[in-house]
This record gives structure tokens, C-alpha cells and sequence, in this order.
């Protein structure tokens, strides 16, 4: 909030005047956007496209971004942006069913016990899954797989 506040003073806005709200990242869910005007094609956060496992968005609402940007100079925009970001919308189902792996208590504390310190198979992971979504979260046995062929 200090931040913020500082930064609302920079721009003229009194802070004292301000109200705070937040909202919870709509992850897990992606937004049915066949029922939004042909006009209309959300992108980012607003179509639920953030990581269920990770909570990361910036790749998916760039990327989504760019096929948006693609899909309006299309006969059918919002037919070709749903086909083009299908990829996106099975990572997010595909990390939903692999929340329920990971987050279970048994296979986390496993998993963090063997990833700690280990930064090698920590930014194997974050390079092929988070930054460029080489792999989904159907492909898990492949990246480890590649992973232990890197080595």
C-alpha cells in the first residue's frame, strides 16, 4: 500500500481517498466466451488463463494477447481465436487434474524435499513449464524424463 499510495500521490490522488479492492485470480476455470458478443475476445486473466499449479499468467496473457491481435483480421475472429489459443485452455484443464497430484500432502512434501536446493531440476522446470509451456501438464512424464537425458 505504500507503494501505491506513493505512486497515486505522483499521478494528483490523494490516497486517504482511495479505496482498496482486490480480487482472487480466476484460475482453474476458464471463461466460456461462446456466449460473449462476436466483438469480444478476453485474453489473460480475464479468460481464466493463468496456471493452476503455479498461479503464473504473463505467459499465457501475452500469448493470448497475440493470437487475439492475429484473430481480428480473420473472416470468423472470435471461431479462429477460441481454435488458436486451445493449447492454452488444455494446459489450464490439464493443471487443474494435476493440482489434485500435487498439492496433496504426502506428494508435496516429497516433491519439495527432493527439489530443494536443487536448482538444476528448478529451472529446468520453470524454463520448459512456466516460461514457454514446452510441456503440459499431460506431458509431465516426458519432461521428466527429458530431464534426466539433460544431465
Amino acid at each position: 500500500r505504500e507503494i501505491l499510495s506513493a505512486f497515486l500521490k505522483e499521478r494528483g490522488i490523494e490516497p486517504e481517498e482511495t479505496r482498496y479492492i482486490g480480487a482472487f485470480l480466476p484460475y482453474g476455470k476458464a471463461a466460456n466466451q461462446q456466449g460473449l458478443p462476436q466483438d469480444v475476445l478476453l485474453i489473460g486473466d480475464a479468460a481464466g488463463l493463468t496456471d493452476p499449479i503455479s498461479g503464473e499468467g504473463l505467459y499465457m496473457a501475452m500469448a493470448s494477447g497475440i493470437h487475439a491481435a492475429k484473430a481480428v483480421a480473420q473472416p470468423q475472429p472470435k471461431e479462429a481465436y477460441l481454435n488458436s489459443i486451445a493449447p492454452l485452455l488444455r494446459t489450464v484443464r490439464d493443471g487443474v487434474k494435476a493440482q489434485r497430484t500435487f498439492y496433496a500432502p504426502l506428494f508435496h512434501r516429497v516433491f519439495l524435499t527432493r527439489v530443494k536446493g536443487n536448482r538444476r531440476v528448478v529451472t529446468f522446470f520453470f524454463e520448459n513449464m512456466v516460461h514457454e509451456y514446452r510441456y503440459g501438464y499431460h506431458d509431465l512424464q516426458r519432461l521428466y524424463r527429458d530431464y534426466k537425458q539433460s544431465k
